[in-house]
């Protein structure tokens, strides 16, 4: 069994279709109370929410540090 938090709502769709998986959705998690459930109930897995949009997402992990020649 291998399994993957995705985001996305046409990623799921697309995914989960396939012969032999399994998508199902999530509703939306209430980032105000982001702080407040992990001190009350722990850290929360990997991947287990998200702050922006699926497409929105992969700018964060394409992005490279820019430094000044001083640095």
């Amino acid at each position: 069994v291998k399994m993957d938090y995705i985001h996305g709502e046409e990623t799921v769709t697309r995914l989960g279709s396939k012969p032999g998986s399994l998508g199902f959705y999530l509703p939306p998690f209430d980032k105000t109370k982001l702080f407040s459930s992990i001190s009350t109930r722990g850290s929360l897995p990997k991947k287990a929410f998200s702050i922006g949009r699926a497409e929105e997402k992969r700018f964060y992990m394409e992005c490279r540090r820019l430094v000044t020649r001083d640095s």
